[in-house]
């Protein structure tokens, strides 16, 4: 069965990290490089790859399977930057409510078109659940130090 529509997917948190690692045995996920912003060179920026990592709960007993979608788009205008899609196997009579599963999801290197205001989006099962935005900011030049005469 399927997550029941009437008991909506909750979203815990939305974290970006440069990597994820899953342990193994344990299943436990290490963030590396967790941000919240991006400062940027110039613009259009290409980013190098990196994760958004779903937190949900709120899963009914009897869920099996949970469809996933994460969007990356700039907020001002909505446009979608990266779309990713993962499903949720979950083994029967093995959740509740109260349970939390992260889905990490590995995001492609995405052009940014200007500095600005961008958010993640999240769906379950072709719903909205939460978004988190983040910055993208000019960096200021280097300085460089020259050495003392």
């Amino acid at each position: 069965m399927d997550q029941p529509e009437s008991d909506p997917v909750v979203i815990q948190a939305i974290l970006l990290s440069d990597h994820v690692v899953r342990e193994a045995g344990t299943g436990k996920l290490t963030l590396v490089g967790m941000f919240g912003a991006w400062n940027c060179p110039g613009f259009p920026f290409q980013t190098p790859s990196f994760f958004a990592t779903a937190v949900l709960s709120n899963f009914q007993p009897g869920t099996n399977m949970i469809n996933v979608v994460l969007r990356v788009e700039q907020k001002q205008t909505g446009l979608v930057l990266v779309n990713s899609a993962a499903r949720a196997q979950i083994p029967e009579g093995k959740i509740t409510p109260k349970d939390i599963i992260e889905i990490p999801f590995k995001l492609p290197g995405i052009v940014i078109p200007q500095q600005g205001e961008y958010r993640v989006v999240v769906l379950a099962n072709d719903e909205k659940i939460g978004e988190r935005h983040f910055i993208v900011n000019l960096a200021p030049p280097v300085q460089q130090l020259l050495p003392p005469t």
